[in-house]
C-alpha cells in the first residue's frame, strides 16, 4: 500500500504545481495587462495539458503498484472476490484454442500456482488505463472490491477525463489530428481540468483505502 499511495502523493505533487505555475502566469499578466478576463492563452492551456498527463501517470502507477502488491495476497484467500475473478481468467486460457506460450510455462513451473498467479498480475498491470471499464475489470473486480464500495457510476465519472487525457496523448489534442488541415485544439478551462484530476486521485485513494481494508480482514 505504501508504495502505492507513494505513487499517488507524488503525482498529486506534480499536478498542484503546474497548477501553480498556471495561478503565477495568470497573475503576471495580470500585473503587466491588468486583464486576466477571456480565454486562456496557448502556454496556459499547456500548463492544463501537462496536468492531466501527470495526473494520468499517477494512476497508472499507484494502481499499478497496488495491484501487484495487494493482487497475490487476495487471491490466495479461500472464497475472496479476488480468486473468483482469477479462477475465471484462468478457465479462458485453459479453453483458449491455442494458449499462449507464457501460461503454459506457468503451468508447468515448479510451483504453478505462484507462476499462475505472476501471469494473472502482469496480464492485469501490463498496459496503462484507458477507460472506466478498464478500471472496473482490471482494478476493482480484480481487487474483489464490492460495487458498493465503488459504484461504476463513479468510476463512469472519470470518462471525461480519460478522453482528454487520450487526446493529448494520442493526438496532441487537435480536435481532427487524421486531418491535415485541421489546426484547432481543444479548449481547457482551469476549473474543469481540476475537477477532472480531483476525481482521479479521489477515487484512486479510495481504492487504496478498500484494498487496505481487504487485506486487514481474516
Amino acid at each position: 500500500m505504501r508504495q502505492a499511495w507513494k505513487y499517488l502523493e507524488a503525482a498529486h505533487g506534480s499536478t498542484s504545481a503546474l497548477l501553480e505555475s498556471l495561478a503565477i502566469v495568470r497573475k503576471q499578466k495580470k500585473d503587466s495587462t491588468g486583464e486576466t478576463r477571456g480565454r486562456y492563452s496557448n502556454d496556459e492551456i499547456e500548463l492544463l495539458r501537462a496536468a492531466l498527463v501527470f495526473t494520468s501517470s499517477g494512476i497508472d502507477a499507484s494502481l499499478q503498484r497496488l495491484c501487484r502488491d495487494a493482487l497475490p495476497a487476495l487471491i490466495r484467500r479461500p472464497n475472496s472476490g479476488a480468486r473468483a475473478r482469477f479462477q475465471e481468467f484462468l478457465k479462458q486460457e485453459l479453453s483458449a484454442p491455442k494458449p499462449s506460450e507464457p501460461f503454459r510455462d506457468a503451468v508447468l513451473a515448479t510451483d504453478p500456482e505462484a507462476e499462475l498467479i505472476q501471469f494473472y498480475v502482469n496480464a492485469r498491470t501490463k498496459a496503462s488505463y484507458q477507460g472506466s471499464g478498464e478500471l472496473r475489470s482490471r482494478v476493482r473486480d480484480a481487487l474483489g472490491i464490492g460495487r458498493t464500495s465503488v459504484p461504476d457510476h463513479d468510476l463512469a465519472a472519470l470518462d471525461p477525463f480519460f478522453e482528454a487525457r487520450n487526446a493529448i496523448v494520442h493526438g496532441m489534442d487537435y480536435v481532427d489530428p487524421e486531418s491535415s488541415l485541421g489546426r484547432k485544439r481543444h479548449h481547457r478551462t482551469r476549473d474543469l481540468t481540476v475537477g477532472e484530476c480531483d476525481l482521479v486521485f479521489a477515487l484512486t485513494a479510495r481504492f487504496i483505502a478498500e484494498t487496505a481494508k481487504s487485506l486487514r480482514r481474516k
